[in-house]
């Protein structure tokens, strides 16, 4: 007797069916996984930041582009690891509450590129002290 035979008649029409079952099952969730894969490409990159106060003793805001980030961030402490978009932004340090027009008391530009880990560490120089 063949094996192969054999193996098809005590199979039966109930195991075929299921065979085909998961086979349609399996081609139903390749265009989900492909919709998902092609989702998570199209997703803006990202890069994490952290900052660490350098500059004693007082706290300060932190703008970034324009926008209050870091409201009265306090002298010697650290944020959170923080998520930005890859790209360029324009970092300005200003006295608590001071409005966003006042000029910086201190201030730079970062291109952030995606998928990186950045620590920003503002402090003062012997040329630069208030």
């Amino acid at each position: 007797m063949d094996v192969s035979s054999s193996y098809r008649t005590t199979a039966g029409p109930r195991s075929h069916r299921r065979s085909q079952l998961r086979v349609r099952a399996s081609i139903l969730a390749l265009p989900l996984l492909i919709a998902t894969t092609a989702t998570a490409h199209a997703a803006p990159a990202t890069c994490t930041v952290t900052v660490l106060h350098g500059l004693p003793p007082s706290a300060y805001d932190v703008y970034v582009n324009g926008k209050l980030t870091l409201d009265g961030f306090k002298a010697e402490s650290s944020t959170s690891p923080l998520s930005f978009t890859a790209g360029h932004y324009n970092l300005a340090i200003r006295n608590v509450g001071a409005p966003p027009t006042d000029t910086p008391v201190a201030e730079a530009s970062a291109d952030l590129l995606a998928g990186k880990n950045y620590s920003v560490v503002p402090h003062w120089t012997e040329a630069v002290r208030p």
